[in-house]
């Protein structure tokens, strides 16, 4: 099962800004280039079993909700 951990590129910035160990963001505009990178990676991302936003969620509920669809994912696929 693959998961995509939705999160906008905003929110993504405010978590790696100053993270040296990026190459690709080591830029004059690494918000820019996260827009970029999400734009040429989306439709990949699309094809995901299961989306989930992670903005503004505790880390808690997030493993609840892979746990939950994996569970879910298991059962649909024995069900085939």
């Amino acid at each position: 099962m693959v998961v995509h951990l939705c999160l906008p590129a905003e929110d993504i910035y405010d978590r790696v800004k100053g993270n040296k160990s990026r190459p690709l963001l080591q830029t004059e505009d690494p918000l820019g280039r996260i827009r970029e990178l999400l734009a040429q990676r989306l439709p990949a991302y699309h094809t995901a079993h299961v989306e989930l936003s992670v903005r503004k969620r505790p880390l808690p509920q997030i493993i609840f909700q892979i746990l939950l669809n994996y569970h879910l994912y298991i059962r649909r696929r024995r069900n085939k």
